[in-house]
Formats: structure tokens, sequence, C-alpha cells
């Protein structure tokens, strides 16, 4: 209620994870060998991005407590 109502809030680690390494993460949960394929860069492709979640920790009082890999061990 109040500034949640109808908020958007973003909900990460706060910490840079490659693509890669959340494949590696991903087959170590579902016990999967994938390799990943690669293709030529694009203008409009991402190298990096991070979520701001700045609005989740001001408006939610929402902390990360929980590394990646464990929180989506426990999820999945």
């Amino acid at each position: 209620t109040g500034k949640a109502a109808g908020g958007v809030f973003n909900v990460a680690t706060v910490q840079w994870v490659s693509l890669n390494e959340l494949l590696s993460i991903m087959c170590l949960i579902f016990g999967e060998s994938l390799k990943p394929g690669y293709a030529q860069e694009r203008e409009f492709d991402f190298l990096h991005s991070f979520a701001v979640v700045t609005n989740a920790v001001q408006i939610l009082d929402l902390v990360p407590k929980v590394k990646l890999k464990y929180g989506l061990h426990k999820l999945l």
C-alpha cells in the first residue's frame, strides 16, 4: 500500500553476472551440460546491463540477502 501500490520494482542481486555465468549456474541446477553459442555482435546489443534497485530499497526496504546461485537453486 502507499507508495508501493502500482509501483514497478527491479529485484536483483546487485552484482554483475555474465550470461555465461548464468548459463553455468542453470546447468548445475538442472544437471545439464550445455555450451553457449555465439554470434556476431550487433550494433544494438547490450554488452553490459545492471538492474537499478533503488525503488525497491527505498520504498520496500528490500535489501538483497541471497546470492544468485542459492536463490535460483531454492526457487527452481
